[in-house]
Parts: structure tokens; C-alpha cells; sequence
């Protein structure tokens, strides 16, 4: 396994324990700080840092925390040395609703990996 991999590992926990923590500050730093970065939300769009941690402020289009996530597959592939691809299927206890989530992830400099792109999607 490479090691870009494994730190992406250790930071998509890092980034999981702030969502769960609501700690808004934690979670929109671990985006690229562009306004090429993107998130595909479930009810939203957002281009943009900035925009994205607007979005995530906004309750018609914030994420409920994943406290009562149950993880399922998770899969996390490198594409060269430097991004890193992760998927998570996963569901919230209780619910029978699949939930999708993949990021791709950006080393910046070294053992600095931020999300580029993420995107959310429910099962219909």
C-alpha cells in the first residue's frame, strides 16, 4: 500500500472526527483553499472554498453530522503520488438508504492532503 494511501487514510479519520464534532473551522480546512475546489452535495453545488463552507453554515443545504454513520465498502486508490481517490458506501442506523461519498484528495506539499473534489449522493 503506498504511503500517500495511508495518509489519506489517517486524514479522511481526521476529517470524519471534525463533521461528527460539528467543528466547521477543522472541516473546511481539510478543502483545498480554491475556487476551483468543488463539492457535490446532496441538495447543493458549491464552487469554491469559500462557497462550500457557506453551504455547509446553511441549514437548507447542511449535512446532518455522521454520528449514526455504519460504514460499509471504503476504498481508497492512488492515482500516481500525489491524489488519491475514496469512496465510501455507507447508511445511517436505522435506515435502510444507501449513502455515497467520494473525495478526491490532493497532496499540496508533503503529508499535506486536502480534498479537491467530494461529492454526496443517496440512493433513490
Amino acid at each position: 500500500m503506498s504511503s500517500g494511501v495511508d495518509e489519506v487514510r489517517a486524514a479522511i479519520a481526521a476529517y470524519d472526527a471534525a463533521l461528527r464534532d460539528g467543528a466547521l473551522d477543522l472541516v473546511d480546512a481539510w478543502f483545498v483553499n480554491s475556487a476551483a475546489t468543488s463539492r457535490f452535495g446532496i441538495v447543493d453545488v458549491a464552487y469554491g472554498a469559500s462557497a462550500i463552507a457557506a453551504a455547509r453554515r446553511d441549514p437548507a443545504t447542511a449535512a446532518a453530522p455522521p454520528v449514526d454513520r455504519i460504514d460499509g465498502r471504503h476504498e481508497l486508490i492512488a492515482l500516481g503520488d500525489d491524489v488519491v481517490v475514496a469512496t465510501l458506501e455507507h447508511r445511517r442506523d436505522g435506515d435502510p438508504t444507501r449513502r455515497r461519498r467520494t473525495q478526491v484528495w490532493a497532496r499540496l506539499a508533503p503529508g499535506q492532503w486536502r480534498i479537491a473534489h467530494a461529492h454526496l449522493s443517496v440512493e433513490q
